[in-house]
């Protein structure tokens, strides 16, 4: 082969290889993504005091709005069971919740919630959109609550 064709042979792959991805992310670009992040939040209530309440951050990662209708917790028992609650808002946003790409919003568990004994099942914190996908996340520290709510039903 002569210099010109290998040129020509490498500007074709390049331009194959650059085409392969501007298509991956053409596909990407429409695809629904939320990430959840379950979390705890130090609440100020003024002179009431501290509280130490759970919460679920819900990022949209994608590059296009996203309506999250459900937001709770899976349960290990009974399989395929959550944990319902009606998420407190701190900026006035009501279920369900348009999120605008790059756009977050954080639901928090009402007080009380973690005593319940269902809480002891909690297997990891999920997010459903309007269009049925369900994400799911557990976090270090949602484990480590778990794992003191378990430990606090055992001794009962």
């Amino acid at each position: 082969m002569k210099p010109q064709e290998y040129f020509t042979l490498v500007i074709a792959v390049v331009g194959a290889v650059l085409g392969l991805l501007n298509t991956w992310r053409g596909f990407e670009r429409d695809r629904v993504k939320l990430k959840v992040i379950p979390k705890s939040a130090i609440c100020s209530y003024g002179p009431a005091g501290m509280v130490t309440r759970l919460c679920i951050e819900v990022i949209n990662m994608s590059y296009i709005p996203v309506t999250v209708s459900q937001i709770g917790y899976c349960l290990s028992d009974p399989p395929k069971h959550f944990l319902a609650f009606i998420p407190e808002f701190f900026h006035g946003e009501k279920m369900p919740v348009r999120l605008e790409p790059r756009e977050a919003v954080t639901a928090y568990v009402p007080v009380g919630l973690e005593n319940d004994p269902q809480f002891a099942n909690v297997t990891k914190a999920f997010a459903k959109t309007a269009c049925g996908r369900t994400f799911e996340s557990l976090t270090p520290s949602l484990k480590s609550y778990i794992a003191s709510v378990r430990k606090a039903h055992r001794k009962v």
